[in-house]
């Protein structure tokens, strides 16, 4: 009986620090997936703000395109205002000539009839 108890007192710290390893390793590797974990994480929080920055890039870009869009079309109607407004004037200064033309073709007539 005192050679069982000498083997066990012999045996339990042998078996005491193999279960102590095991766990070593196991915590080990715990440590090693939550470090894992932890960059895919990052590496996934990185990738939301890359898309949100894109996103807003591309807003951006939109805004950008519809502005210069709306200045385009704001651009052309201001030509096309300037264009009748040209043409208006001279069909007003042709109107006023042709009048002028007539006024002086009648006064000629009523000084040609005076006359006659």
């Amino acid at each position: 009986m005192k050679k069982l108890i000498f083997i066990l007192i012999f045996l339990l710290p042998i078996l005491l620090f193999s279960c102590s390893s095991n766990n070593e390793a196991e915590l080990k590797l715990q440590l090693e997936i939550a470090e894992r974990q932890n960059q895919e994480l990052k590496l996934e929080k990185e990738l939301e703000l890359v898309k949100e920055k894109n996103l807003t890039l591309l807003y951006e870009k939109e805004a950008k395109a519809k502005a210069k869009a709306e200045a385009d079309a704001l651009i052309e109607a201001a030509v096309i205002l300037l264009k009748e407004e040209a043409e208006a004037k001279q069909e007003a200064e042709a109107k006023a000539a042709a009048e002028k033309k007539a006024k002086e073709e009648a006064e000629a007539k009523v000084v040609v009839e005076k006359k006659a």
